[in-house]
């Protein structure tokens, strides 16, 4: 048994072991070794994690000398606080700054041996610096390692959502609430009163140049919204907006996704031609994963991202190779009205 350390300049020697551990039943699309070299891809622009920040890639070899385990961890030495970007000392699994839903070590069967011999390499090369693994469904074999294994100082979490893949459309339909019902129904009254046509589609290639910035667009306008930066003009809210909007169309790592994974998908609703929300994200051999689900409020009163989110459950019905629509983090009302169910996430906090 041996423990060998991986870097962002070599992590190609281990891209056939990663991708051999990714399709372990636990693993999601977040833990894809195409999805981790888009973020690192990605951040490596971003000079305020750079200066602190360490991604290591601790791998475990069995006795036959084949990596069984790897974990993707980023090592942040010294607490950043600055007035756009925070973010704690400590070490992290990869992703915890970005879209990255579930996170979790790469294996396709886990080893509590292997799991030995990665935390004891971490405590003897990183001891002094506290670990905070966030984002690990509860269910995960690594949450019960680290409850097990670790006297916690702290211990909380998050909850996600998903939507089981109905056997059947109009069988799913009946079973939502009464209200749900209504509210379908009321929004295609309300296109049809307007004459408006609505068209849901979902992509098989990545969106032209208009369509991505109106995308943006939509996004930039949902974000103003959702944290109050509308409304009376003031120097922190303009300097809050044009930050995000420089990471929005710099940085968004879902949208480099939609032009360089294959598993990435994009669900449109057009009014009248024109975009009026989207959903889009990553999808694995039988979950579809929502990682940004945004509208246009000029057709707020049609609900089109709800009616994308119940296209999307629908579209599948009686497909048995999809198991769920993961609406993931977060706990906002429309997953539950489509009959969502939660999973609770573990954010660990811990020393060695």
């Amino acid at each position: 048994m041996m423990i060998k350390e991986y870097f962002i300049n070599n992590l190609s020697k281990i891209e056939t072991d990663w991708k051999r551990l990714e399709i372990g039943t636990e693993m999601t699309s977040f833990q894809t070794y195409d999805w981790s070299l888009l973020l690192l891809k990605d951040i490596k622009e971003k000079l305020l994690r750079s200066i602190f920040w360490k991604p290591v890639f601790v791998c475990h070899l069995n006795s036959g000398g084949e990596v069984d385990m790897i974990a993707p961890l980023v090592v942040q030495s010294k607490s950043l606080n600055l007035r756009f970007y925070s973010m704690m000392s400590g070490i992290f699994i990869l992703g915890e700054k970005s879209y990255s839903d579930y996170l979790n070590f790469i294996y396709n069967k886990w080893s509590d041996e292997a799991a030995d011999e990665i935390f004891s390499f971490i405590h003897e090369n990183y001891g002094r610096i506290e670990l905070r693994l966030n984002n690990v469904p509860e269910n995960s074999s690594l949450a019960g390692y680290v409850t097990n294994h670790f006297e916690l100082i702290n211990r909380d979490g998050e909850t996600a959502v998903f939507v089981d893949n109905p056997v059947d459309a109009d069988e799913y339909y009946k079973s939502l609430s009464k209200n749900t019902r209504q509210n379908i129904r009321t929004a295609y009254n309300r296109l049809a009163k307007n004459s408006f046509e609505c068209e849901i589609t979902m992509c098989d290639t990545t969106p032209d140049k208009t369509t991505e910035k109106v995308m943006h667009d939509i996004h930039n306008d949902r974000f103003i919204k959702k944290n109050g930066l509308g409304g009376k003009f003031s120097i922190k809210k303009f300097m809050w907006t044009c930050a995000h909007k420089n990471n929005e169309t710099r940085h968004n790592c879902v949208f480099t996704a939609l032009k360089t994974l294959s598993s990435s998908w994009l669900l449109l609703i057009r009014i009248n031609g024109e975009v009026a929300g989207y959903l889009c994200g990553l999808k694995d051999k039988d979950t579809y994963y929502v990682m940004q689900n945004s509208f246009s409020e000029k057709f707020r009163e049609f609900s089109p991202g709800f009616l994308a989110c119940y296209n999307l459950v629908t579209r599948f019905a009686g497909n048995n190779e999809i198991k769920c629509i993961d609406f993931t983090r977060g706990t906002e009302d429309y997953k539950y009205k489509l009959n969502g169910t939660e999973k609770h996430l573990c954010n660990f906090t811990f020393n060695i």
